[in-house]
């Protein structure tokens, strides 16, 4: 089966990127994905916003060269519905995406158009598929949950394991504001209590680092992070 996978509003990767630099949950998964559908003896080609992905197997290519490649079997819009009803050669169309209802690049989801267009789409839980289906208007009869993955190669191994030891992994926006009185409350009870901030805005950067008022907001708090006794910051 021939399998496209359009990303171009993801960040730019290609089929090495997780060794190289901390990627978000969409772009690990749609690496992986890509990579094991490809071992099981398909064809499949990631058209990537990477300007000049190396070669490899799975194929990554510029997005700019998805009409030059034939029609696809299946072909995965990811985080942008839009190619479906803007004639991508694919024969059947679907849309994965981990971004919420509030998106901007959700809007206009449940135009009857794109409904028409789209056979499934894939959500990652049960609040992502019914929330998005009702703000938006996409037949919830239309949408799958196929959940997260476990890439279980890095979980194959021995740990020494601390039942006072803390760990923040999600980005910086996402409640790592609470966590200093979180810490501070726990720390009274639990004197060697430790907290790692494996966190960052890194994770965003494109061809350039990324900018906004994240990046300051970010900056102010981590101070203050690692100002506390126990606290460590890892970065992404």
């Amino acid at each position: 089966m021939r399998i496209a996978f359009y990303a171009e509003k993801c960040l730019p990767i290609h089929a090495d990127s997780l060794a190289e630099r901390p990627l978000g949950g969409t772009e690990t998964a749609l690496i992986r994905l890509a990579e094991v559908l490809a071992t099981r003896g398909h064809e499949v080609i990631v058209f990537t916003s990477h300007k000049a992905p190396p070669m490899s197997k799975p194929a990554y290519l510029p997005h700019a060269q998805v009409f030059q490649h034939g029609v696809f079997d299946v072909f995965v819009c990811v985080k942008d519905w839009r190619p479906a009803v803007s004639g991508a050669p694919g024969k059947r169309f679907f849309y994965w995406t981990g971004d919420g209802f509030d998106q901007f690049v959700n809007y206009g989801l449940g135009d009857a158009r794109v409904g028409k267009k789209i056979e499934w789409f894939l959500a990652v839980s049960t609040w992502h598929r019914e929330s998005l289906c009702a703000a938006s208007g996409f037949p919830i009869e239309k949408s799958v949950i196929i959940d997260n993955g476990v890439h279980e190669p890095f979980f194959s191994g021995e740990e020494v394991r601390s039942p006072k030891r803390l760990i923040y992994t999600s980005a910086p926006y996402r409640g790592l504001a609470l966590m200093p009185s979180i810490f501070r409350a726990l720390k009274q009870k639990f004197a060697d209590l430790e907290l790692h901030i494996f966190s960052g805005l890194s994770i965003y950067d494109t061809h350039e680092p990324f900018r906004g008022p994240h990046v300051a907001n970010f900056a102010k708090l981590a101070k203050e992070l690692s100002s506390l006794s126990g606290c460590m910051l890892h970065g992404n």
